[in-house]
């Protein structure tokens, strides 16, 4: 498992927010409940090369500049610039997030099954045109 670096393709085309299509994103409260996932997620469909970690650091200082911070209070005008801004709330708090290459509904419904039952604190999946809670 390799540590996020946020590329130019995981941004938004319109206002360049953090969007990484393709992908799902999930939140823990602490860095063990994150990594126990990474490794159920690798007991079924998911490859270990498809699994990066996001530690609170990289969503501060990778994924939060996605956002313009004049327009903090306000929410954008899609919803990636307020997801985004939800991102950074939790890193603040010390969460650590797992991104999960999730490339069609096989994937999506695996990662859904894996999570089911665990205490994560976000849980979204980044299709093309739209956003979809896990």
């Amino acid at each position: 498992m390799q540590t996020l670096t946020v590329t130019p393709k995981m941004r938004a085309f319109v206002g360049g927010a953090f969007y990484p299509t393709g992908f799902s994103l999930v939140m823990y409260p602490s860095e063990d409940e994150a990594l126990e996932i990474a490794r159920r997620l690798t007991d079924h469909l998911f490859r270990i090369d498809d699994i990066f970690l996001v530690p609170p650091q990289v969503v501060l200082q990778e994924i939060a500049p996605t956002v313009d911070a004049s327009n903090k209070p306000l929410p954008s005008m899609g919803s990636d610039g307020s997801i985004a801004r939800s991102l950074v709330e939790l890193a603040e708090q010390g969460h650590v997030g797992l991104l999960i290459r999730t490339a069609n509904d096989q994937e999506i419904n695996a990662l859904r099954g894996v999570i089911a039952n665990s205490n994560y604190s976000f849980a979204k999946a980044y299709h093309s045109l739209a956003i979809e809670d896990l």
